[in-house]
């Protein structure tokens, strides 16, 4: 047990030296902001997620050799997406947009509410791949968001208190 104990301070004080301490963000570390959270509202402006909407209604889509594809990956927290989120008793739609591809700022999300017509989201970001990123390393930042080529949100503006809607009909 002893011998055990030796080792295992030996190692730590070889792995904690000054030269290990310091890690360049740079290399190691990437923020990224790809969220989008949006209420769903019926034309009469009232909140239909968890009422109406749920799980089951909302489809995040994307395209494969022009095929309409439905996104599932059961290995992410939000598997289709998405989260429908609760917060003080109202529901609040998190979409987590498509990153662009690499050389791009932009990217596109499509969305198909109960089986009508495609929304779709194109995004633009803010993409730095050194220290002028956010907290000194790499960074993907969402700036805009258009819904069907009509400005959606604009985060380089004022925010607001209130998250944008989107008309279900």
């Amino acid at each position: 047990m002893k011998a055990i104990i030796i080792l295992f301070t030996t190692i730590l004080m070889v792995a904690c030296n000054k030269e290990n301490a310091e890690i360049d963000k740079s290399k190691d570390y990437m923020y990224v902001d790809n969220k989008l959270d949006l209420i769903i509202k019926d034309t009469n402006g009232v909140n239909v997620l968890n009422t109406i909407l749920g799980y089951d209604d909302i489809d995040i889509v994307y395209f494969e050799n022009g095929k309409e594809k439905i996104f599932y990956n059961p290995m992410l927290d939000a598997s289709k997406g998405y989260f429908i989120n609760e917060f003080n008793s109202n529901y609040y739609f998190r979409l987590f947009l498509n990153l662009p591809k690499e050389g791009s700022k932009e990217s596109f999300t499509y969305m198909r509410i109960k089986q009508g017509s495609i929304k779709e989201f194109k995004s633009e970001f803010e993409v730095n791949k050194d220290e002028t990123g956010i907290d000194g390393g790499n960074s993907i930042v969402l700036k805009r968001v258009w819904l069907n080529n009509t400005l959606f949100l604009d985060k380089t503006k004022e925010i607001t208190s209130e998250l944008p809607s989107l008309i279900f009909e």
